[in-house]
């Protein structure tokens, strides 16, 4: 009876440790998704920003 009380208590305690790796691997690709779509973001607003900066500096250059 004992040693089938330590292989219960040893798959629930499997268990949960595969319950909280899986959790934490959730939680860092979605942390990962996050951070990816903002820098990407941030990448072409400043792509953005340099052209349109570009455009206006260069507005009415050599008009006769």
């Amino acid at each position: 009876m004992g040693a089938l009380l330590d292989i219960v208590g040893s798959l629930a305690i499997r268990g949960a440790i595969i319950l909280v790796v899986v959790s934490l691997t959730i939680t860092l690709r979605d942390a990962l998704y996050s951070n990816t779509s903002r820098m990407n973001t941030a990448q072409v607003l400043d792509n953005a920003s340099t052209i349109m900066e570009k455009d206006i500096r260069q507005a009415g250059y050599d008009v006769t």
